[in-house]
């Protein structure tokens, strides 16, 4: 690591060389992770205080799993965005072009930001396999994604659970149920892991589904975000509820809050947002569409005053 560090060290300060160092650190730690997930479960489990006993692990994947681990993230050298995509481009087997290609998708799936459609393209490419190739594939799917969180310190239990559930979801779908059925009864489950996205919120799903329910448009309201992905969507729709509670909003702040049902005025408030959001600044009902958030992300500690300006808009 020292002969890297000085190696890179001769590219002069930059976003470049930023970009390359929190790039090859990444890297390093996603395949020392994959390691240890295979070599070493006990001291994995130990070093993330979770449970992966309900993950199946085949140590003939290792290697390969391990090759995707060290080439996944390298074109966010360039383009952050389109990571993935680019990276799966440059390999030459399906399987792991797809791996590479959907390696961010659970996550997303966990954050709230994305509907479970969204997970149409992954379901057409898996649905084409032999039974016992796509079980293997889904598998190695919820591995690399379990590795690559733990690689930059955000796994925990909730993480790998909602992994594993989304895994278990897309296995029924493979089986026959229709995906657009399966996003709706997820829907509620989504809009409280949106809240609890960046572990700063507690919320039991009873208190999240009571105000969803009770809530005067609740059907358009479910209907509308089955179609919507938020890019930088925890970012801005977590830190709006926190506004609203009067609690420090900026990422930096890393308080914990318990929400409980007394504090069903703000979540009645907060859900009535995220649905003037939708009806705002969606340009097409029915399709699948992103909504760019960017604008509005405090990630970093940026946009704090047109997030302020925006929030306040919402709690008149």
């Amino acid at each position: 690591m020292k002969l890297i560090e000085c190696q890179i060290s001769e590219i002069p300060d930059g976003e470049f060389s930023d970009s390359l160092r929190s790039t090859v650190d990444h890297t390093l730690q996603a395949v020392a992770a994959a390691y240890a997930f295979f070599h070493d479960p006990k001291f994995f489990q130990a070093k993330y205080s979770i449970d992966i006993s309900n993950i199946e692990r085949d140590i003939s994947d290792f290697h390969s799993l391990a090759m995707l681990m060290f080439i996944h993230d390298f074109y966010k050298l360039t383009e952050k965005n389109s990571h993935a995509t680019r990276a799966a481009d440059f390999l030459s087997t399906p399987q792991h072009i797809d791996l590479i290609r959907y390696h961010d998708v659970l996550g997303i799936i966990h954050t709230g930001e994305a509907s479970l459609l969204f997970l149409e393209p992954l379901v057409v490419s898996t649905r084409a396999l032999p039974e016992d190739q796509r079980i293997r594939f889904l598998n190695n799917l919820l591995i690399i994604t379990v590795i690559d969180v733990a690689s930059l310190g955000f796994l925990n239990q909730l993480r790998v659970d909602t992994y594993r559930d989304v895994i278990d979801k897309l296995n029924k779908v493979m089986e026959g149920k229709n995906l657009a059925d399966i996003a709706r009864e997820d829907t509620p489950q989504r809009i409280q892991r949106l809240i609890c996205s960046n572990n700063r919120f507690l919320v039991e799903p009873d208190v999240v589904n009571d105000r969803i329910y009770t809530y005067s448009d609740c059907a358009d309201l479910l209907e509308q975000l089955l179609y919507v992905r938020f890019d930088a969507g925890v970012y801005v729709l977590e830190p709006l509820l926190r506004y609203m509670l009067r609690k420090p909003y900026e990422m930096s702040s890393k308080e914990c809050v318990k929400i409980q049902k007394t504090d069903h005025k703000v979540l009645d408030k907060w859900i009535k947002a995220v649905h003037n959001l939708l009806r705002k600044e969606r340009k097409e009902q029915a399709k699948l569409e992103i909504l760019d958030l960017n604008n509005r992300s405090i990630k970093g500690n940026a946009n704090l005053d047109t997030f302020k300006n925006w929030a306040q808009q919402n709690i008149k």
